[in-house]
């Protein structure tokens, strides 16, 4: 089984209301930290670098920011040459539930993170104009 970690970080509290969800959802599957950036936590990067020096280079880090142009996305980008390491942005709660269950018997592959960020595409729906009738049986 992979050590897999989960690291997010976004600016102000979103990143601790994505915990609390992932713990809802999954518990305590693996370990996740919350970085809130600029309410909770000021420095940011020293925070990223204690974090990324303690790990194992064998453990697989999935990371979550915000906003893909954002400063805290682009200090997480810094890391994005890490082995095992797979940064996603623009983060929601289905992007992060279809990747943490995936299997954790190997590392995440190429295909596994296309095919979980083509699914999670569409989760974002203005439901005024949603038509029901159109919907997969995958939807429900």
């Amino acid at each position: 089984m992979i050590n897999r970690k989960v690291l997010i970080v976004t600016h102000s509290d979103l990143a601790d209301g994505f915990k609390a969800s992932i713990e809802f959802f999954i518990g305590d599957r693996y370990p996740v930290t919350s970085i809130c950036a600029f309410t909770k936590e000021n420095n940011v990067q020293e925070v990223l670098q204690n974090y990324f020096d303690n790990l194992d280079p064998a453990d697989e880090v999935i990371a979550f920011s915000d906003v893909l142009f954002g400063s805290v996305n682009q200090w997480l980008g810094a890391y994005k040459n890490r082995e095992h390491y797979h940064l996603f942005s623009g983060t929601n709660l289905p992007i992060i539930l279809s990747i943490l269950l995936k299997s954790d018997e190997e590392y995440l592959t190429l295909d596994e993170i296309n095919a979980s960020v083509a699914e999670c595409a569409n989760s974002v729906v203005y439901v005024n104009t949603y038509n029901p009738n159109n919907a997969s049986e995958d939807d429900e």
